[in-house]
């Protein structure tokens, strides 16, 4: 993707994020902003109030930008994942996946159900990974546990080198 076509990506993100974020009863309510006193103020007739401080906004979008630039890997099931940064760098675990929520990726022989995934895949991936050089994971219901029996998955992760 260019650069100039990264940016308006990110600002929509990070736009849905804010949405999100000071809409805690996720009730889907439109909010509109002012800026006050150093924070940006969020308001609805629906009751979707909050604030949050340049500094988290822009928090918020140095990680949205940071996901843009994530790589993103696949292995099949009872595959070995090999995640590598080159020297001096770490890996920081962005999102992961094990289940299948892809008709067409990895064989399956069996039920044709693509909406399945693991509940724990980000937190075991960012535990067994992050703060490392290299990091090994076998992709399968052993460390993931099993979302959808008889089905084949796939592990995806996004990670960054920092």
């Amino acid at each position: 993707m260019r650069a100039d076509a990264v940016l308006p990506v990110v600002v929509c993100r990070a736009l849905i994020l804010l949405m999100v974020k000071v809409n805690a009863d996720n009730s889907g309510r439109l909010c509109y902003s002012t800026y006050n006193n150093g924070k940006w103020l969020f308001h609805s007739k629906g009751g979707c109030s909050g604030s949050l401080t340049m500094d988290e906004i822009m928090k918020d979008l140095r990680r949205l930008a940071d996901i843009e630039s994530a790589k993103l890997i696949r292995t099949c099931e009872y595959s070995v994942m090999n995640i590598t940064c080159p020297r001096g760098l770490n890996i920081t675990i962005v999102n992961a996946l094990y289940g299948r929520i892809e008709k067409n990726e990895c064989p399956n022989h069996g039920p044709e159900s693509h909406d399945c995934r693991s509940s724990n895949s980000l937190e075991t991936v960012a535990k067994e990974c992050n703060g490392k050089r290299h990091c090994q994971l076998l992709a399968g219901n052993e460390l993931f546990g099993d979302p959808c029996p008889v089905v084949v998955k796939y592990l995806d992760v996004q990670y960054l080198c920092n």
